[in-house]
């Protein structure tokens, strides 16, 4: 498969990913999360991209986040567009970001940056081996449910709503996703094996193992 078929196919399985875990109301959290998703995939292929034309060099902390920003704020804009002129119409938009406290078109947009920014970290991470990727990976999903709850009255229940509901299941479907479609994820460990196949192996003579010593002949 081609690197614009496998990159597409990264696409799509992000949205289904984040589609399915909004499919408590899937008109939508369900289109949030497919929209959400995509473009963090998007995100992702930037990332390893800016990431092999760097080589050695990689891709910075700064310049990730900066992806991600752009992820979040497209995120952002597509959200509001389809919640105002979509399938639900303009009432239906309005019923339910009453229903769930946000007050204000601006609500999402930390939401998703929160997504974006520990996502896209942690897949630099573990593209490029510099650090674990797992703390940005359990991050994302707190953060996430703790911003929602900002907009709620009920503190806890609406965290361990959000969490449970929506946030946790959006990150680990969509890892799935990665790990499953997404050749940068599943490439790196097969070039280890590769490697590992290529060393040759040692050598058969005595004292091979410590070297500049003089075999014992007994």
């Amino acid at each position: 498969m081609n690197t614009r078929r496998s990159s597409a196919l990264f696409l799509v399985s992000g949205a289904l990913a984040g589609f399915l875990s909004g499919l408590m109301m899937p008109m939508i959290f369900g289109i949030r999360g497919a929209i959400l998703g995509a473009l963090l995939a998007a995100g992702a292929v930037d990332v390893n991209a800016r990431r092999l034309r760097r080589g050695d060099k990689g891709i910075s902390v700064r310049e990730t986040c900066a992806i991600a920003v752009v992820v979040a704020v497209v995120a952002w804009g597509l959200i509001v567009a389809w919640d105002v002129v979509g399938r639900h119409g303009r009432r239906a938009q309005t019923e339910s970001w009453e229903l769930f406290g946000w007050t204000s078109y601006g609500a999402p947009l930390p939401i998703c940056l929160s997504y974006a920014v520990l996502i896209l970290l942690g897949y630099r991470a573990h593209q490029s081996e510099s650090s674990p990727s797992w703390p940005w990976f359990v991050a994302a999903p707190f953060l996430g449910a703790a911003i929602r709850m900002a907009f709620w009255e009920e503190l806890l229940p609406a965290f361990l709503f959000s969490f449970a509901l929506g946030a946790l299941p959006f990150v680990l479907l969509w890892l799935t996703a990665a790990r499953l479609t997404d050749p940068a994820w599943i490439k790196r460990p097969r070039r280890r094996c590769a490697a590992a196949s290529k060393t040759p192996p040692a050598e058969g003579k005595p004292g091979a193992m410590w070297p500049g010593r003089e075999p014992w002949t007994g």
